[in-house]
């Protein structure tokens, strides 16, 4: 018999609300949330599970729904950072609530480095965070204006405080001072960029090959 609480019946509707979606497509996504509903029958504590049940309902556009699960995904592992990215893509991008965008995203931010700190800590491999939240958020930011500018810009300098070497957020920074007429920051972090991406070597025949952005 399964254990899955009554109270979770809501999570497993699948409806397809898109205007147009490719027959073939809509029955992966629908095999897929199905094999996933059915390790929560008997798991209902199969994080992974409830992620990608919330990923097939956003690629069907029920976002609502997808933003359900998620949030119960949440409540199970509140230290994770995946679950509170896909919310603050959900709501910044699909939901349009910037407020529960930028709190989700900074709830993932805040897990990544905790775990990057708890790996260190207890000497174990080097873990690198997720520099997509930082992004995401940096975009969410900027698409509210004015007010939100210092905001952009604080949530990149943060990232690259935790990842001094992720030369993509500085393209992000150095392209978002040229947008807004700063050209010496622009060019500082444009050539800051260019330091990091020419000591990335890749060995080819006994050759060192030299990759630039």
């Amino acid at each position: 018999p399964s254990r899955r609480p009554t109270e979770l019946d809501a999570f497993f509707r699948f409806v397809n609300h898109c205007a147009e979606m490719p027959p073939d497509r809509l029955q992966e996504f629908a095999a897929t949330f199905e094999a996933n509903r059915k390790v929560l029958e008997h798991d209902p504590d199969a994080f992974n599970s409830w992620y990608t049940a919330g990923l097939m309902k956003k690629f069907v556009c029920d976002y609502e729904g997808a933003r359900d699960i998620w949030e119960h995904a949440g409540q199970l592992r509140p230290k994770n950072s995946i679950s509170f990215g896909a919310l603050g893509n959900i709501y910044g991008f699909f939901l349009n609530d910037k407020a529960k965008a930028e709190a989700n995203y900074l709830k993932a931010i805040e897990n990544e480095e905790a775990f990057k700190d708890l790996q260190r800590e207890n000497n174990a491999p080097e873990y690198t965070v997720n520099i997509q939240y930082y992004r995401d958020l940096h975009e969410t930011y900027r698409a509210q204006g004015k007010d939100k500018e210092a905001d952009a810009i604080h949530v990149l300098e943060r990232g690259l405080r935790v990842e001094p070497k992720a030369s993509d957020l500085m393209v992000l920074l150095a392209s978002y001072y040229r947008d807004n007429g700063n050209l010496p920051e622009a060019i500082r972090w444009f050539e800051e960029s260019l330091k990091i991406a020419a000591g990335i070597c890749i060995y080819t025949n006994e050759k060192i090959v030299v990759e630039t952005l």
